[in-house]
């Protein structure tokens, strides 16, 4: 069964419920939220200038009965970016989530499009069900990072024990682009620095590989289950999921590898990149293929409070994530991560929130590209309100310290009654241009404003 006629069926399966019933209420919700940011250094023309981005949100929950009820949400996104000439981009409203839900005495399911969270620190490793939205990085609307997916979710409660059963009948893919945009996973610039004649081909978007990942199909199913518990102050839990590693992998052409390695064998392969011209890159065309890479994830996580703090810690075990090395070829190594963090209010109502998190991989080989055998991160929140909560000011700060790459976000908020909010702030991202993952978007220094209508 694919994923059109998956589709077809739950939405036959709502309506014959939906009209089956003689007496439904239903609710609402919704929100209108546009944002405008200017990047003030640019050193490449394929950079936005102007980002225009809106988002419209609608959410009905029809309760069918006092054991059921069926949610129904619609997005609908603008989105205008400028740099030398103007590019519009448009999308059409699209069903963002769809389920239906039954609570029974000791069992809760939950039926259709939907997201949900694993995981309890804010930057949670353990967070895997639904894949991201990363086309974006300095979005303020964090409700909307996650992509809904169909799947089907069970829990069964037994006291201060919970079991959960998670089944994803299709592979999605994160949302990401690789050199369309400044921000690409692969900055148009790169290569460009390098080598100019790149420049104009990667700036007009023109993409040196393919996408090849899983068909719509029931044998690239996902599957989970998760323990959970609380004992006195202590909220804890295990849990398994057989899935598809969100971040793909870069296959490039062997031909291409082979042809790099053979040719000026005394330079090295940034010097040989170097040398390239267009006209030899194309001849190798597709250059990479996108993969999916499968993998086995165990984790644990847990979270407690001590007094006024709030202590939080996640645990990951992966088998299969992959990485590439300085000869552009994939290499999969497990790996472990570990995050611990808290909450505290300080003096003067100040609330600061610090994480940190830890990769470790046992086999590490040197030459793997953006890590080493421990990569370090540490990201913290300040925050404080103002004139009885409707004004807050908010520090966020992200830094690696193995790889020398960090960003900050300096944000307002003027709650200017129950409906409206406005908001304005400046993002900073750097970092070492070859080695960091923030290094290409060093010039990236965003000045922004956003307003939002909620009811």
């Amino acid at each position: 069964m694919d994923k059109k006629k998956l589709n077809i069926l739950l939405l036959l399966f709502v309506s014959v419920v939906t009209i089956s019933r003689a007496e439904v209420q239903g609710e609402y919700r919704g929100k209108f939220y546009s944002r405008a940011n200017t990047d003030i250094y640019r050193d490449s023309k394929s950079e936005q200038l102007f980002e225009w981005r809106n988002k419209f949100f609608f959410e009905g929950q029809i309760h069918l009965d006092q054991y059921s009820k069926f949610i129904l949400s619609v997005l609908s996104e603008y989105d205008l970016f400028w740099s030398e000439q103007e590019t519009l981009y448009k999308f059409l409203p699209e069903i963002y989530e769809a389920y239906w839900t039954l609570f029974l005495k000791n069992l809760d399911f939950y039926i259709g499009k939907q997201k949900y969270s694993w995981g309890r620190a804010d930057m949670s490793i353990n967070d895997v069900l639904n894949p991201l939205d990363m086309r974006d990085m300095s979005t303020l609307e964090e409700e909307f990072i996650k992509i809904p997916i169909p799947m089907v979710r069970a829990i069964y409660y037994m006291g201060n024990y919970n079991l959960e059963f998670v089944w994803v009948p299709f592979y999605y893919p994160l949302k990401f682009e690789i050199t369309d945009s400044d921000w690409g996973i692969i900055s148009p610039t790169i290569f460009s620095t390098v080598n100019e004649t790149y420049k104009e081909a990667l700036e007009s978007g023109t993409s040196p590989g393919v996408r090849k990942l899983p068909n719509q199909n029931l044998v690239n199913s996902e599957f989970g289950t998760r323990f959970s518990g609380l004992v006195r102050n202590l909220d804890y839990s295990f849990s398994y999921f057989y899935t598809w590693e969100d971040i793909t992998a870069l296959y490039f052409n062997p031909d291409f590898i082979d042809y790099l390695e053979e040719s000026q064998p005394e330079l090295s392969l940034k010097e040989k990149l170097e040398t390239l011209n267009f006209l030899e890159v194309v001849s190798f065309y597709p250059l990479f293929t996108e993969k999916a890479i499968r993998e086995n994830i165990l984790s644990a996580d847990f979270s407690t409070s001590l007094n006024n703090l709030g202590i939080r810690g996640e645990i990951s075990f992966r088998d299969q994530f992959p990485f590439m090395d300085e000869d552009l070829r994939v290499k999969k190594k497990s790996i472990y991560l570990w995050d611990i963090g808290g909450n505290y209010m300080l003096l003067l109502d100040v609330y600061f929130n610090l994480e940190f998190i830890q990769l470790y991989i046992p086999e590490y080989e040197p030459g793997l590209l953006l890590v080493k055998k421990f990569v370090n991160l540490i990201s913290g929140i300040l925050r404080r309100t103002f004139f009885d909560d409707k004004l807050s000011i908010e520090y966020r700060t992200l830094y690696n310290f193995t790889l020398g790459d960090w960003s900050f976000n300096l944000l307002s908020f003027y709650q200017i009654n129950d409906n409206w909010r406005f908001g304005a702030g400046w993002q900073h991202f750097d970092g070492p241009a070859e080695e960091s993952i923030f290094g290409h978007l060093k010039k990236n220094k965003n000045l922004l404003v956003h307003i939002r209508y909620s009811f």
